[in-house]
């Protein structure tokens, strides 16, 4: 089978040239059959499709990205906006020092802003040391954000009939 774009739609033809699934599908995560399936999306919404053309969703809990790891394995990690603030905290202390250095700043400059531009964390107020206020807002935006981001974080395996297999990783 290879895939078939008509009018911007996607859809797959057998290797002699004939039509066998039509296009209609918005954009395809395998652009390709793998054991026995590709998966295709459709406003949206995420189809496991067989070679005889039998269609099955793939209902899955949260929006974002999948990736096709091979062998009918997937990875979903969130939307880039919430990827973004993973990102920021992981960075947090990166940013800090970068803008400390940037501006010429002391410790205990850095250090007053932090306390003050961050009224609602009560604990910074006893924090003597940069490193700790760091560590302090890393963990906080942790509870906050990470946490939730990282449950959107998971694996599936779909089989030929298009059922999921949906699986974490631990830690």
């Amino acid at each position: 089978m290879i895939g078939v774009i008509l009018n911007n739609k996607i859809g797959f033809a057998d290797t002699t040239g004939k039509i066998v699934i039509p296009p209609k599908y918005d954009t395809t995560i395998i652009p390709f059959f793998s054991n026995g399936f590709t998966v295709v999306k459709l406003k949206r919404k995420l189809y496991a499709i067989t070679k005889d053309g039998k269609e099955v969703e793939l209902k899955l809990k949260y929006d974002g990205f999948i990736l096709h790891l091979g062998k009918g394995l997937f990875i979903h990690l969130p939307e880039p906006k919430e990827l973004e603030e993973l990102d920021e905290i992981i960075n947090i202390s990166k940013n800090i020092y970068f803008a400390m250095e940037a501006l010429g700043l002391t410790e205990e400059e850095v250090l007053d802003h932090l306390r003050k531009s961050n009224p609602k964390i009560k604990e910074l107020k006893k924090v003597k040391k940069l490193e700790d206020a760091i560590k302090l807002l890393k963990e906080k935006a942790w509870q906050e954000r990470g946490k939730e981001i990282m449950k959107k974080v998971f694996y599936f395996r779909v089989l030929p009939d298009g059922s999921i297999i949906e699986f974490r990783e631990r830690g």
